[in-house]
């Protein structure tokens, strides 16, 4: 989803992971009181889209996006099904 559109209440722990394929970082950001991941962005798209880790949230009245993209499906698992109207992606877009 838009970066712009995320709310991020308190301040999470980020690590920039240089890591990648594109060789530019991806910033998981993070709870630093549990761990807990909360979000990643990419510098290869200029931070622009929050990847979410939804399943952390609770709902609380808030209904959370459907998904738009899987990525890295070429690391699924041979049980799993694709989600119904999700385009599966091998890797984050560059």
């Amino acid at each position: 989803m838009p970066r712009k559109d995320v709310t991020v209440i308190g301040t999470p722990k980020i690590y920039k992971d240089k890591d990648t394929i594109s060789g530019k970082a991806v910033h998981r950001n993070f709870c630093g009181d549990c761990g807990c991941a909360i979000l990643s962005t990419a510098e290869v798209e200029e931070h622009k889209t929050a990847y979410v880790k939804g399943g952390q949230f609770a709902k609380n009245g808030v209904e959370l996006p459907a998904p738009g993209v899987e990525i890295f499906w070429h690391r699924r698992e041979k049980w799993e099904e694709p989600t119904k109207g999700v385009k599966p992606q091998g890797v984050v877009p560059e």
